[in-house]
This record gives C-alpha cells, sequence and structure tokens, in this order.
C-alpha cells in the first residue's frame, strides 16, 4: 500500500515537472514569436507612421491649396459679373465718363466692404479707364502690359497674371483679366493676395515650420518669413538655401522632398494651383515624425500587452484600423466626389450660361429686328430656366444628403392625378410622335400624400422616358393599390412607367441612382442631363419609406417599378367640388404704394418694372436700416405694403421686420410686409412667418404666384 501511494506521488510528480517544462517550451516559443511578431510590427508600424505623417500633411496642405483655389476664383467670378456689367454699359450707349464713373463707385464700394479688390480698369476701343483715379505717364501703352496681352491670348478666357508688387501701395497683387466678348477690349481687376497668408500659417504650425505661396516665376507672394515677401527666388545668381528649395519646387513633379536651411532639416510639400501659384509648407522632420514616433511606441506597447494579456482585444483594435482605413477610403471617395461634381456642374452650368450671353450678344446687336429679338429672348429665357432646373437639382441632391428634406403629407384627391400630371407632357410627346398608355386600378379616391415630392418622381421618370425614347415609339403608365397586411388604413400604390426606347446597359444599371451618372452611347449623344434626376428620384422614395427598382435591356427599352405606402382616407367635408379661378385681378393694385427693400440694383430694377406695369407705386429702399428710416419718417397710410429682402448689408429683412412690427403706432406696426427673397425653401417659409411677416415671395419672380400673394395680403 505504500509503495503503490509512494508511486503514486512520483508519476504525479513527474507529470508535473513534465507540464511545466512543456509550460516553459510554449512560453520561450510564445516569447520567441511574440519578439519575431513585435520586430515585424515595429518595422510595419514604423513605415505606415512615417506614411500616416506624411499623408496628414499633404492633406492640410491640399486643403489650404483648395481655400486658396476658392479665394482666386471668387475673384474670378467677379472679375467675369464686371465684363458682363463693362458690356451692358457699352451696349445701353453709355458715355465713357459714365463708365468711368460706374468703376470708381464699383472701387469704392469694393474698399468700403473690406473686399480685397484695390482696383478695376480696363482699355476699350484705345481708351483706358482705371477705377482707383490712377493717371498714367504719357508713354504708358496698355497694349504692351501682360494684362492686355495675356487677356488677348486666351481669346475670352478669364485668366491670371503672375503676381507683382505695386508700386504705389506695395501690395502684392494678382490681376485677373478678360477680353470681352465683342474683342473690343480688355477690363482686368487686382486683388490682393495678402489674406493667402491665413490659408499657410496654420498649417505650417503642425511642425514649427516655414510657409510660402510663390508665382511660376519664383516671386513670393505671401510668406510666414515677413523678409522674404516680395523676393524674387527664381535668378540664377541666388545662392541661398531658400532659394534652392524654390527652384526645385518651381522644377518638382509635386512629390514632397527634404531641404536643410539653417541646419535645419525640413520635409517640403507644395501644391500648384491653376499654374499660377504654388503653395508650399516646410515641416520640421524631427517635430514632424516625432509624434508619429511617439505613436507608434505606445501602439507597440499596446500590442504587447494586447497579445499576452486579452486577445480578444487584438480583435477590436483590428477592427479600429479597420474603421480608419474606411474612414480614409470615405475621405478619398468624398475627394473624387467633390471633383465630379465641380466637373459636371461646371460643364451643365456653363451650357446654359453660354447660350444666355451668347443670345444677348446677338440681341444687343440686332434690337432694330424685331424678329430676331424676339426669338434671341425667347431662347435666353429657355435657358435661363435650365440653368434654374440645374440648381435647383443641385440644391435638391444637398437637401436630400444633408437631411433637410421632411414629407408633408395631405389628404388628396388621386382618382386624376396621373391624368393631370401626365398632360404637362402633351406637347412633347406630340412634338415626338409618341403613344402614351394609362391605366389605372384604385379602390381609393383619397390618399394622404405629399404631391410635391411624389409628382417629383413621377415627372423626373416620365421625362426620361420621353427623352429617351425614339420618335414613334410607345410608353406605358399603369397605377394599381395593393394592400398591406396587418395594415386597414394602408395600401400600396405600384406605379410601372415602361418604355421601348434605347434602354441601358447592365453595367450602367449598377450606377444608375448615383449622382451625376450618365451612360455615354451613340444613342445619347445631344441628349442633354445632369445624371441627377435618378438620384433624386432613389433618395425621395426611400424618404417616403417606398423602394424603386430597374428592368432594361440595350435597344429594347427600360421598365422604371416604384412601390410607394399611403394611407387613404374618406373625402373631407370642405373638399372643393370646382377648381377656382388663380388669376387674379390686378385691377386692385393701381395706386397702391409699395416700400420696396432691396439692396440688388438689378433685383430692384425688375421688381420696379413688374410691378408699376400693374399699377403699384414704388418707393425703393437700398438696405434694412434706410427701409426702416423711410417708413418711420412716412405718415400712417402712406405705403400700403412693403417687401422686403431678407439677406441685405447693415439690417437684414428679419431685423427690420422686428423693428417695424415693435412700433408704437399701431397701425403702421401691423402694415403688410411680404418676404421677397431667393432663399426658397419650405423651413425659409417658415422663418419668414415666425418673423411676423405676412408673406413670402421666391426669386425668380414668377408673376402669377407673385400677385396672388399680394392681392392676398392687400385683402
Amino acid at each position: 500500500m505504500g509503495k503503490e501511494s509512494t508511486l503514486n506521488e512520483n508519476n504525479l510528480t513527474y507529470l508535473h515537472k513534465k507540464n511545466m517544462h512543456i509550460v516553459r517550451i510554449i512560453i520561450v516559443i510564445t516569447f520567441i514569436l511574440l519578439c519575431i511578431y513585435t520586430l515585424v510590427s515595429y518595422s510595419t508600424l514604423y513605415k505606415e507612421s512615417h506614411k500616416d505623417a506624411e499623408d496628414t500633411a499633404t492633406a492640410e496642405l491640399t486643403l489650404a491649396a483648395t481655400k486658396i483655389q476658392d479665394y482666386m476664383n471668387r475673384y474670378r467670378n467677379v472679375e467675369e459679373i464686371m465684363v458682363g456689367f463693362t458690356m451692358a454699359y457699352k451696349y445701353s450707349s453709355k458715355k465713357e465718363d459714365e463708365i468711368e464713373t460706374m468703376y470708381h463707385s464699383t472701387v469704392n464700394g469694393f474698399r468700403n466692404s473690406s473686399e480685397n479688390i484695390t482696383n478695376l480698369y480696363c482699355y476699350i476701343d484705345d481708351k483706358l479707364i482705371d477705377g482707383s483715379g490712377w493717371v498714367p505717364d504719357e508713354d504708358y501703352n496698355p497694349k504692351e502690359r501682360q494684362w492686355y496681352i495675356k487677356a488677348l491670348e486666351n481669346q475670352g478666357r478669364s485668366v491670371y497674371v503672375l503676381p507683382y508688387k505695386d508700386v504705389i501701395t506695395g501690395e502684392i497683387v494678382l490681376t485677373i483679366t478678360k477680353e470681352m466678348p465683342d474683342r473690343s477690349g480688355v477690363v482686368a481687376l487686382d486683388v490682393e493676395l495678402e489674406p493667402l497668408a491665413e490659408y499657410v500659417d496654420d498649417y505650417q504650425n503642425l511642425a514649427n515650420g516655414m510657409a510660402y505661396v510663390v508665382d511660376a516665376s519664383g516671386f513670393v507672394v505671401t510668406s510666414s518669413e515677413a523678409d522674404d515677401v516680395g523676393k524674387q527666388y527664381s535668378g540664377e545668381s541666388e545662392k541661398s538655401e531658400t532659394a534652392q528649395m524654390i527652384k526645385k519646387v518651381l522644377k518638382g513633379d509635386g512629390k514632397p522632398f527634404d531641404v536643410t536651411i539653417d541646419d535645419i532639416e525640413y520635409r517640403v510639400f507644395y501644391r500648384e494651383i491653376e499654374g499660377t501659384l504654388i503653395a508650399v509648407v516646410l515641416l520640421n522632420k524631427d517635430e514632424l515624425f516625432s509624434k508619429s514616433t511617439r505613436l507608434l511606441v505606445f501602439s507597440i506597447a499596446t500590442v504587447l500587452l494586447i497579445t499576452i494579456i486579452i486577445s480578444w482585444l487584438i480583435y477590436r483594435t483590428y477592427r479600429s484600423q479597420e474603421g480608419l482605413i474606411r474612414a480614409k477610403e470615405e475621405a478619398e471617395q468624398a475627394s473624387k466626389s467633390k471633383t465630379a461634381f465641380l466637373f459636371n456642374m461646371s460643364h451643365d452650368i456653363r451650357t446654359p450660361m453660354n447660350a444666355i450671353i451668347g443670345f444677348t450678344h446677338l440681341a444687343l446687336e440686332n434690337k432694330g429686328d424685331s424678329e430676331k429679338l424676339r426669338d434671341y429672348l425667347n431662347n435666353i429665357d429657355i435657358s435661363s430656366r435650365k440653368l434654374l432646373d440645374i440648381l435647383n437639382s443641385v440644391l435638391e441632391v444637398a437637401r436630400i444628403e444633408n437631411n433637410k428634406v421632411y414629407l408633408e403629407e395631405e389628404l388628396n384627391d388621386m382618382s386624376h392625378y396621373y391624368k393631370d400630371l401626365l398632360s404637362m407632357f402633351d406637347s412633347q410627346v406630340q412634338g415626338k410622335n409618341l403613344t402614351i398608355h394609362y391605366e389605372q386600378k384604385m379602390a381609393h379616391k383619397y390618399f394622404y400624400v405629399d404631391v410635391t415630392k411624389l409628382s417629383e418622381i413621377i415627372i423626373n421618370l416620365v421625362s426620361n422616358a420621353i427623352k429617351y425614347t425614339p420618335d414613334g415609339g410607345e410608353i406605358s403608365i399603369s397605377s394599381t393599390e395593393y394592400p398591406i397586411e396587418g395594415k386597414e388604413d394602408m395600401v400600396t400604390v405600384e406605379t410601372i412607367i415602361e418604355d421601348n426606347g434605347i434602354g441601358m446597359s447592365e453595367d450602367f444599371q449598377n450606377h444608375l441612382f448615383e449622382n451625376f451618372s450618365r451612360e455615354r452611347t451613340e444613342a445619347t449623344d445631344g441628349i442633354q442631363g445632369t445624371g441627377l434626376g435618378l438620384a433624386i428620384v432613389k433618395k425621395l422614395v426611400e424618404i417616403m419609406n417606398g423602394t424603386i427598382e430597374v428592368e432594361s435591356e440595350l435597344g429594347k427599352g427600360s421598365k422604371f417599378i416604384i412601390r410607394l405606402p399611403h394611407r387613404f382616407g374618406n373625402m373631407p367635408d370642405n373638399a372643393k367640388t370646382e377648381q377656382e379661378d388663380d388669376k387674379v385681378s390686378t385691377e386692385i393694385f393701381k395706386g397702391k404704394r409699395i416700400l420696396l427693400a432691396e439692396d440688388n440694383e438689378l433685383n430692384a430694377e425688375i421688381a420696379k418694372a413688374v410691378l408699376q406695369d400693374v399699377g403699384f407705386i414704388v418707393e425703393h429702399a437700398a438696405d434694412g436700416v434706410i427701409c426702416v428710416d423711410m417708413y418711420k419718417n412716412a405718415e400712417p397710410g402712406y405705403y400700403d405694403m412693403i417687401l422686403m429682402d431678407i439677406q441685405m448689408p447693415n439690417m437684414n429683412g428679419y431685423k427690420a421686420t422686428h423693428y417695424i412690427r415693435s412700433m408704437e403706432d399701431k397701425v403702421k406696426a401691423n402694415i403688410p410686409i411680404i418676404a421677397m427673397t431667393a432663399n426658397a425653401f419650405k423651413e425659409d417659409v417658415e422663418n419668414v412667418i415666425n418673423a411676423g411677416m405676412n408673406g413670402h415671395i421666391a426669386k425668380p419672380l414668377e408673376r402669377d404666384k407673385m400677385f396672388r400673394t399680394l392681392a392676398d395680403a392687400l385683402k
């Protein structure tokens, strides 16, 4: 018994020692593997951390370059506007001294509004007009100046002239110049470049560095090193470290490189901006990568701790890294989307803009030919509406993506809805000799529907069907009601829109509902569109808790199936049996006096012409302060109504309304005030009503809607 017990104890001791030996081997192997893993991780993380630091620096520089580009584009747009004003003055038989007066007042206005524009000048019909009042020397010849030469070389396109230091003000300026459409002269605009410093100064603080903005010749426009501003570093005689760095930037391919200045090593990042300016940032290498090194050490310690203690944290870390990669990919995709957006919008907006500018020019040249003038004005009107449609589509997409679209469902009679909606396409259908078949299978008549959004869906799909169906083709539309199981007061309405048009490829159908998505084939050449319609349709259908499907084949047509849930109801007691006449008699407007608060002279001129044409007496106030002063000094009852712009200098429309509504004289305080503004979304209308106004008129003005609103306010 004793021997057996001793044997068992010896066996247990042996097994224990053997297991401990195995554990030690496992620990040693684990330790070795952990060391190998740590070394591999260290090497990988070291490279990745340096790459991440460079990626961060590059992204920040790209952001700074984008801000500089936006700054330049802003004033390029101002240049385009000034060319338009100059053309308008010239062809309205204005004298040269009137154009000069306009230039003087424009330059003074820019200065008073804190704009960074230093001068506006032009050379028209061999006459120099300068908005600053500068009188050139007798030997000054504009035709020998770069701003004149560059404009002619670019044939009607805005172009930047290399920056220079103004001898009078000492400021660094960039000239934006453009030849006038009728080739009678050149208009130029001088813009200060000092504000560009703020776009790169913050960035260079990432790693205690230096920031520059230089032009394509090596001239320093702005710099965090004040002594370098205004210097020319491209000359062969320049041997300084800064000069060598800038020369390398001018010859570079956009990749970062290293330099040593005053015994400090810098990593140089740079981005070209439209071939005119280059944003350059030098970051201290030690500081730039010290942060990544500290992050690296912390990451390795974390990996070791996670590996030894809690294995499941590895999974969390892995998922976290996946999230970072996804975020990076999303950021890159957002950048690509922005580029695609700018490309598409530039093309689609310029098309109607070119038509508007071109037909305006033709109209000015043919003022005596009434028939041609009528055709040109009609084309201008069509192009203007096309441009407005494009802008509305872009804004609609932006509102949907920013979650600013809400359903406004009301009880509507849907029995004749589709037929009434399709009637708006009669002229297009007849013009292409198309046949439209419509069938309705609806058990109920009244539904709670957001008619505006539903109409937008149907109009987009039917418009596409008409657009992409050849002459003589057929389109069929049907709407069918299906019950929803478990919901007695709701049904699904299935709408099918089918055509025998050109159809779509299978590959394109995978991208059909993406922004700016359009299939480019021989069959679609010449067919205009922004590629936003179906993207809007898809988003609206999802907002309405519905679904949309597509079936299509090249050469055989397309079929869209929309299913939307709707709550049905009964005919309301106050339902109208006859449609009321929406036309407003303008007789009630005759002799009524309106105070028009509008800071934009062109908008004011249009509004005055429309209002005076129907009998209103119109007095104009250029901003909110002037409006309040004019109204305060008038006798009670002198004005019958106020038309109030919202965004005005000195005092906006909301504040002006608040001031008027707060007047002690209740008669004056209760005058009808109508907002007339380009802020035309639902929330804008609500803001207007909440501010105490009586109604809302959206720009651009639609006469019938405008007169209806004015008539309601005067009742």
